[in-house]
């Protein structure tokens, strides 16, 4: 069972409670995903209402994270805390959510799912031009707004929609006219050809901007300048300044499988070291927020475990799930990928830079390797 956890972003409470419900009812496992989520495994169906008001207690859900709907919308992890950020955008991602979230209208009715990415920062920390709606930081005539991208997918980066919104209205105004583009005309008779990009492929992006500016009834200003860089560049230094001078500090968890467990001891560790805030991020890592005495928590034995910074090819390591946890899988995946981390750190050491290893263990490149 997917866990919504909208762009990432937890309060020691709530990943408490996620790490209570994975022991008591899913064999202490927990994936965290490239959506910046988490999968519970194992669980009975009998203790699924215990396991849905635990997380409804703490303001989680686990609504509309599958099959044809909208799916975690994700955001830069250091959202309005980051040196880097120019618009907070968590906000505008819970007013985004809103206009879906557990509507009638929305559960299950479009032709296929739909991501979203949202982010007003210059480091791209959350695979933003990666989705079937990208909004990405940008500027025009010295206003700051969102440059929008659509059509997104496995093995495609989504394309410049040449429309820029200026402000949280026009992103409100904007997505819910694409969306009802998408849900009215978006193919249904075949599923390997009805997310949004063979909308675009089949009219043309032209006609797709043109109808947005027409059902919102606003003739939003072509593309500005994009900001966002396509790469990002923290994951090598283990933290990241905040704006408070405190630090977002790294903990990597390799092709994402952790437990409930290790979830309460992040929990504590914020609680004790951060200001109560973690973070996942879209290359299944964590980070603890708040930090001011970075040596301290680095101390704690936690981080014997899972390090801080780990080798160039498990800094930046993604795997979906793999046979083992999943229908689709062909390959295990997500040890085949530790395993060959593992083997190049010893074969081809490396004392620093970036490598980017992204597993897919089928066609559906759940394991984002575009």
């Amino acid at each position: 069972m997917r866990v919504r956890v909208a762009g990432g972003h937890l309060n020691a409470i709530q990943a408490k409670k996620i790490g209570e419900i994975a022991k008591n009812f899913g064999q202490d496992y927990i994936d965290i995903t490239t959506r910046a989520q988490i999968e519970l495994r194992f669980l009975n169906i009998e203790d699924m209402p215990a396991v849905l008001n635990g997380l409804e207690e703490v303001g989680l859900t686990s609504y509309q994270t599958g099959v044809d709907n909208f799916r975690n919308i994700v955001t830069d992890p250091f959202d309005k805390d980051g040196f880097d950020n120019v618009l907070p955008s968590y906000d505008l991602l819970k007013k985004i959510e809103k206009t879906f979230l557990k509507n009638p209208d929305w559960i299950s009715t479009l032709p296929r799912k739909f991501n979203t990415g949202i982010s007003g920062s210059l480091a791209n920390r959350c695979n933003v031009f990666g989705h079937d709606c990208s909004l990405v930081l940008a500027q025009k005539d010295g206003v700051y707004g969102y440059n929008m991208f659509l059509g997104g997918r496995v093995g495609m980066i989504a394309k410049n929609a040449d429309i820029f919104l200026a402000n949280e209205e026009e992103v409100l105004q904007a997505y819910g006219a694409l969306i009802a583009i998408f849900q009215k005309y978006g193919f249904r008779d075949n599923r390997n050809k009805n997310r949004l990009h063979f909308l675009i492929e089949a009219v043309g992006m032209a006609e797709i901007s043109a109808a947005i500016r027409d059902v919102a009834g606003v003739n939003f200003a072509t593309a500005g300048d994009t900001m966002t860089q396509i790469d990002p560049v923290d994951s090598e230094h283990g933290k990241i300044q905040l704006r408070d001078g405190s630090f977002g500090v790294q903990i990597i968890v390799p092709s994402g499988i952790f437990t409930g467990s290790d979830l309460i001891k992040v929990s504590e560790l914020s609680q004790n070291h951060g200001n109560n805030e973690i973070r996942f991020s879209v290359e299944q890592n964590i980070y603890i927020l708040g930090v001011k005495d970075t040596a301290a928590l680095l101390e704690d034995s936690f981080f014997t475990k899972y390090k801080n910074i780990n080798t160039p090819y498990f800094n930046n390591l993604v795997a979906c799930a793999g046979t083992k946890h999943c229908a689709f899988g062909v390959i295990e995946n997500k040890e085949d990928a530790i395993e060959m981390a593992a083997y190049l750190s010893k074969a081809v050491p490396l004392e620093s830079g970036r490598v980017r290893m992204y597993w897919s263990a089928c066609v559906k490149g759940c394991g984002t390797h575009e």
